[in-house]
């Protein structure tokens, strides 16, 4: 799930094969790219200032998180396909990752130090109290 409006990119370089809509699945936009690779984005608010037939780049804008078609809330439908066979996107989309180094890997490890520090401290003194005893001699029933 994604809040409606969140702009979607394309997932690689490649030839807008499809804007529209299609059944179930709302507003669409389908990308060819090499190899026999087809994306598809579906149940989109609205779609970037693309069109069928032009080209797009690997994170480029194409059109908006939404909840159109057969859905119940906003998400983004993502498909990819191989030959025309859906195939799972974890088998061949790689999750861009960055990093640190130097100086900011340094200052952040030393952040990491310094709340471990002020959790532990907290940690210590929040200890749970012990249960007091009640003095029921007293008792009166009802």
């Amino acid at each position: 799930a994604a809040p409606t409006g969140t702009p979607v990119k394309s997932a690689g370089k490649g030839t807008i094969t499809f804007v529209g809509t299609k059944g179930g699945y709302g507003n669409v936009i389908q990308v060819k790219h090499d190899s026999g690779y087809m994306t598809l984005y579906a149940h989109l608010s609205r779609f970037a200032k693309i069109k069928k037939g032009q080209k797009v780049n690997q994170g480029q804008l194409i059109g908006y998180v939404g909840s159109t078609g057969m859905s119940t809330g906003p998400h983004l439908h993502f498909g990819v396909y191989l030959n025309n066979k859906a195939i799972n996107p974890a088998s061949v989309v790689k999750i861009a990752k960055s990093e640190l180094s130097g100086k900011a890997k340094e200052e952040f490890k030393s952040t990491i130090v310094k709340y471990e520090g002020i959790i532990n401290e907290a940690l210590a003194a929040n200890k749970p109290n012990p249960p007091k005893e009640e003095d029921f001699e007293n008792y009166i029933e009802f």
